[in-house]
């Protein structure tokens, strides 16, 4: 897992980085991150807004 590492160090270097991944990424990178926003297009509308993972407890179908 190349994530942890390269976060860590981001982290350690008191750098601010943007980071713009697949929603599939987006899980994993997370948990490294202060903020994170999920971006929407749908034709020639954009939609922003703050992205929060739901506990385990919480996602549907649970």
């Amino acid at each position: 897992d190349r994530i942890r590492p390269m976060m860590e160090l981001f982290r350690r270097m008191q750098l601010q980085v943007l980071l713009i991944s697949t929603v599939e990424k987006s899980t994993a990178i997370q948990p490294y991150c202060d903020i994170t926003y999920s971006i929407v297009r749908h034709g020639d509308v954009n939609a922003i807004a703050p992205f929060y993972r739901l506990n385990a407890s919480e996602e549907i179908g649970s």
